[in-house]
């Protein structure tokens, strides 16, 4: 019940901010309404292109196809060992501790 009710509630908050969002009344249409001239306004001055205009790249279209190279193999391993170990868990390094005087 209370979920029927908050998806109403989310539906109906939709279309009321949708309504007065794509209202189509302009600054003019309100003005004249209210009896004031509506104001000038000048275009603003953004300055010069950040970038210079270029041409886009010509693209050679190519209209042969080649087919692919099929190999047959193996995706699964084939050949699968498993050794016993002394201790249960993962293999974090393989190696030996340093000597004194060994230098890495």
């Amino acid at each position: 019940m209370i979920r029927r009710i908050s998806v109403l509630l989310v539906i109906g908050a939709v279309i009321i901010v949708g309504g007065v969002a794509c209202e189509q009344r302009t600054a003019t249409a309100v003005d004249a309404k209210n009896g004031r001239e509506p104001a000038a306004s000048a275009p603003a001055e953004i300055g010069p292109a950040l970038y210079p205009a270029g041409q886009w790249p010509s693209y050679v279209v190519s209209t042969t196809t080649v087919d692919p190279i099929v190999m047959p193999g193996h995706i699964s391993v084939m050949d699968k060992v498993d050794l016993p170990s002394q201790r249960d868990g993962k293999i974090m390094v393989i190696g030996r501790e340093l000597r004194t005087g060994e230098q890495v």
